[in-house]
């Protein structure tokens, strides 16, 4: 077992509690009021280090992506199809594209319309919609983990081609957490409001 971690940090002023109106609908951000005024303090997890740039050994290695900087917190993603994959905040939907290097574009979609129209989508569960399917086994690749809202971190267990790998990745909202596969099972992306992380798969 190789343990690895998420080295990007994140940092916010508190968990916001948002009601947003759309065509009549309700959405809310977190089911249950925050509980964080401040960044969660740090573990001693989260103090050994950036090793998670890449995992040698375990069959993943970290690629240069993060939250994007102009937004303040992510709602989800969508899973990678076809080289590329979605980011979507209350404001902006993104499209990354999965390259050397990697590429990322601002498009003109609506969040909260492409939120709902996309079965693919996940992340934060929006008022009167179901929760997608996550893409957790794609052949002999594999993701699972348990998403504790009260924890500081999510353990991630991976198989790779028969090499086991977990990643502790920190959270530092207790909204929500995802993971997924890609379509072809050659990437994985863990995510949370104001962290995301995607790894290749080799």
């Amino acid at each position: 077992m190789t343990l690895c971690e998420n080295s990007e940090r994140a940092f916010t002023e508190g968990n916001r509690v948002l009601a947003l109106d759309w065509s009549g609908r309700s959405f809310y951000v977190s089911s249950r009021p925050s509980v964080l005024t401040h960044p969660r303090p740090e573990t001693d997890a989260e103090r050994m280090g950036s090793r998670a740039a890449a995992c040698y050994g375990c069959g993943m290695r970290k690629l240069d992506l993060s939250k994007p900087p102009e937004s303040d917190r992510i709602i989800g993603f969508t899973i990678p199809k076809r080289g590329s994959f979605y980011i979507c905040d209350h404001d902006e939907v993104w499209k990354i594209y999965i390259g050397k290097p990697l590429g990322i574009e601002v498009t003109d979609h609506s969040p909260y319309e492409f939120v709902e129209r996309n079965t693919d989508f996940l992340g934060l569960l929006f008022k009167g919609l179901t929760a997608n399917v996550l893409l957790l086994r794609v052949g002999g690749n594999e993701v699972s983990y348990h998403f504790d809202p009260k924890s500081d971190f999510v353990t991630v267990n991976c198989k790779v081609h028969g090499r086991s790998a977990e990643i502790k990745f920190r959270t530092l909202s207790g909204d929500w957490f995802a993971a997924s596969l890609s379509d072809d099972g050659r990437h994985m992306v863990l995510a949370e409001p104001y962290d995301i992380a995607l790894y290749a798969l080799e």
